[in-house]
């Protein structure tokens, strides 16, 4: 049974993936507006953006170039 599982993900990970994220993302659109789920998505994106490690680098790089020497360690 464990097997057929493991399986059946490996096969079909894509569609069960994308399947559930429209899902919630039809049941947010039903329950708390298209405006604010659209910011909702557009926030978690943003997040996302920020948090990934070669973003993160890239922006501390930046900050480090636009602050003066005073806000440096």
């Amino acid at each position: 049974m464990k097997e057929e599982i493991k399986q059946f993900w490996k096969e079909h990970r894509g569609k069960i993936v994308w399947c559930t994220i429209f899902l919630i993302l039809a049941i947010l659109i039903l329950t708390i507006n298209f405006w604010r789920t659209l910011l909702i998505v557009v926030m978690v994106s943003i997040g996302y953006f920020i948090a990934s490690r070669e973003t993160r680098l890239k922006l501390l790089t930046l900050l480090d170039r636009m602050l003066p020497k005073i806000f440096r360690r």
